[in-house]
This record gives C-alpha cells, structure tokens and sequence, in this order.
C-alpha cells in the first residue's frame, strides 16, 4: 500500500472523529466565562442571548481545528516549503527533518495556526448553527492559543453585529476568558522533537527504548512506516494508545506489553492523530527492522475540501 493511500483512508476516518468528538464533547466542556459590552446601535438586545450560542460553536471549531493540526503535522494556513503535497486529497504532510536539516515548526507557530483555523472558521460554524443572526461582513473573532501539558487554553475576543428582526443592528462585544481544553497535543509534540532532535547528531541513530519509556508515560503509541513509492522517508504517526498495545511499532519492532496493565482513563479530545515525515541521505534512515504496510480499515469518503 503507498503512503498516499495510507494517509486519505487515515484522513478520512479523522474527519468522521472530529465532527463526532466535537459533538460528542461538548456537553462535558468545561464552562466558558465572558466578559461581554453591548453596544446598541438601533433597537435593543438581550445580553444574555448570543452568549446561550457561542459557546457551542466555539467548542466544535476548536476541536476541528485540533484535528486539522494534528493531521498536518502543525500547520493549517502555512504551507511549508518541505512537505508531501496531495492537493487532490485537499492536505499536506510536513517534513520534520530533511536531509540533515531540521524543520519542525516551533511551539508558538503551532498555536498561531491554531488561532488561524479558529478565526477563519469560527463565523461559518457559528451561522451553520442558525441561531444568531449576524451581519458577517462587520462581524470577526480574534483567538490566542497557548498549548500547555494535557491542555490547549483558548482565548477568544468576539465582535458581532447581530441583526433584530431583519430591522435593527447591534454591535455585540465579549471576551471569553482562557478555556482550557483537555488535548495530548503538547506530548504528541515532545515526542516528535526527541524523534527530529535525535538525528541532529547522527541520523543513523535514536534511542528506541527512551522514545518507549516517553510514550508509554504520556500514554501514547508511537508508529513509523517505510514506503517503496517514498524511498530514504520514514512516516512517523503519533496516537492514544489503547489498553494492550504497545507503546512503539516502528516497522517490524515493537516494545513489550503488560497484559495484566490497568485501563487508563483518558478525557483528553482532540488531536487523535499528530504525523510528520522525515527523509534521510541515501542509506542514512534510522536502522529500525521495517514491515510491509499495515492493512488499514476503509472509511466512508469525506469532503476533501473539509
């Protein structure tokens, strides 16, 4: 199986996860507070009714744009130079180290493309709900991200001008104050710089049983795959690992498993997959036994310009 088919049944099967996790979720989400300064144009407004809708809109476009980050490796609006480009199948995968560069986006550019898919979308969620009617051209939302251990913290400063009755107009201002939402985000990240740092002084080397002892603390499963059709590149997944399964399958390698291990409860929401690609120097890749590609379930097709 190529790595491009690999990647659309995996993109598929995510975007059916971040709708349902979205809307599975937000009943559990934590409370948002506001803040909120209503300014009256013409006519008058219940302060108390946009505030009713906002919140969910505000969860489901968050958990979407967890998802997109997760499944781009960081980036949603930024196109790397260095990235596998499938723009028929509507994304793109990053590489993290080419060739004995380094490439992996920091920290802070990540949470900037959290707050660019947020901004972008957040209005088109908000008018699909149907329950606030607002003028989008004057309308906007501006969103800072901080990604933090087991959480990302959302802030969000809203601008709309909601229209009464088709009649009057309303500006309506609000701040959300830091929403923390549970993610694995920052540990998928941790393990993929200890994976991209590895090679900063030999390629050809990385410490296995460490990159287990980190994966199996955070409760992550670490994969990696070779493709015939990508030679010298090796596909890094990183997941929530399940009860049973062990911590590294990296090619034909794998770390032992406890079959006496205890369920670990995990609330966290989305991202549920983080990938990257790395290319290596002719004969350079990490010398990990490799297997043929798993068989992997099929999906229903999704919207490729989701």
């Amino acid at each position: 199986m190529s790595l491009e088919k690999v990647l659309t049944i995996g993109r598929n099967i995510v975007h059916g996860l971040i709708l349902t996790s979205a809307l599975i979720a937000f009943p559990y989400a934590m409370p948002l507070t506001y803040s909120a300064e209503p300014t009256q144009a013409r006519g008058t407004i219940k302060e108390i009714e946009p505030r009713r809708f906002l919140g969910e809109s505000l969860w489901v476009t968050s958990q979407k744009a967890l998802g997109k980050i997760g499944f781009q490796g960081g980036y949603y609006k930024t196109t790397p130079d260095e990235r596998l480009d499938l723009k028929e199948r509507g994304f793109f995968v990053p590489y993290y180290y080419d060739r004995g560069k380094i490439l992996m986006p920091e920290i802070g550019t990540i949470e900037k493309e959290i707050s660019g898919y947020v901004e972008t979308h957040f209005l088109e969620e908000l008018k699909s709900q149907g329950k606030i009617r607002f003028i989008p051209g004057g309308s906007k939302i501006q969103t800072n991200v901080k990604i933090k251990k087991g959480i990302v913290e959302f802030n969000h400063d809203i601008s709309l001008i909601i229209s009464e009755n088709n009649m009057y107009r309303t500006r309506f201002n609000t701040k959300i104050n830091p929403t923390p939402i549970p993610s694995k985000l920052y540990e998928m990240i941790e393990i993929a710089k200890f994976i991209t740092d590895s090679h900063k002084e030999d390629p050809d080397m990385m410490n296995i049983t460490k990159l287990a002892e980190m994966a199996k603390e955070r409760n992550l499963r670490v994969e990696s795959i070779g493709f015939d059709d990508l030679p010298n590149c090796t596909y890094y997944k990183i997941v929530k690992r399940k009860k049973g399964e062990s911590s590294i399958q990296l090619g034909g390698l794998s770390d032992n498993t406890d079959p006496k291990e205890k369920e670990v409860e995990d609330s966290s929401g989305l991202p549920n997959v983080f990938q990257f690609l790395n290319r290596y120097l002719k004969d350079s890749a990490p010398k990990v036994p490799q297997a043929p590609a798993p068989r992997m379930p099929s999906a229903p097709k999704a919207d490729p310009s989701a």
